[in-house]
């Protein structure tokens, strides 16, 4: 299976990951919890903004309308830099390059006069921005999914802090979508394990 890197691509060279999450994930969460008003993404691995743009993207051209109507993602970065770059949303056309095929491009991004790119405003009025350090205390808020491909290896803390964190994060019965197999979840009595298509996801009992 492809690991999905540290360094920020669009679809970051998994681009069957991220259709698992929008194909199955996703639906299978938000049908769990239709009654509620909106459906919360935190994407706390959000470093300059890849990977929430590149989701919700995917989401935008395959997801059901009635889900996508729905969904608010929150990304959180523990740098201030990356937060403020999100909150942009604007791209070089190096970083557009990566992995972000032109049909999505042209479709998702417009260009500004100085040759940069920048995010739509539909995207970018599903996304909200702050910055979140895993070492301090966790945010007093809820989602029913986080997507977090690499949470342990980006995080900067410690496993048992980050998992707190993620715990406090979560609705029950909320799904953190991890891509690969994590062994401080699958040995928590608080984690069911999940497995498809070779990756792996985490519900919260």
């Amino acid at each position: 299976m492809s690991e999905i890197p540290n360094h920020p691509y669009f679809f970051n060279n998994n681009l069957k990951a991220y259709q698992l999450l929008i194909a199955e994930v996703i639906p299978k969460v938000a049908d769990s919890f239709k009654d509620d008003a909106n459906f919360s993404i935190w994407n706390p691995t959000a470093k300059s903004g890849q990977e929430t743009f590149s989701l919700l993207i995917g989401a935008d051209s395959k997801l059901r309308r009635d889900i996508l109507q729905k969904i608010v993602v929150f990304a959180s970065s523990k740098e201030e830099g990356d937060v403020s770059k999100i909150r942009e949303g604007i791209f070089s056309g190096m970083e557009v390059q990566k992995g972000l095929p032109i049909k999505l491009l042209l479709k998702y991004f417009e260009q500004l006069p100085d040759k940069t790119w920048k995010v739509v405003s539909k995207l970018m009025g599903k996304v909200t921005v702050a910055t979140h350090d895993f070492s301090g205390e966790a945010l007093d808020k809820k989602h029913h999914l986080i997507f977090a491909p690499d949470i342990f290896a980006s995080a900067g803390a410690s496993e048992e802090s980050v998992l707190s964190h993620l715990e406090a994060g979560l609705v029950p019965n909320g799904i953190l979508f991890t891509i690969s197999e994590c062994s401080p979840l699958s040995n928590s009595d608080k984690w069911q394990k999940h497995e498809s298509d070779g990756f792996f996801y985490y519900s919260l009992k």
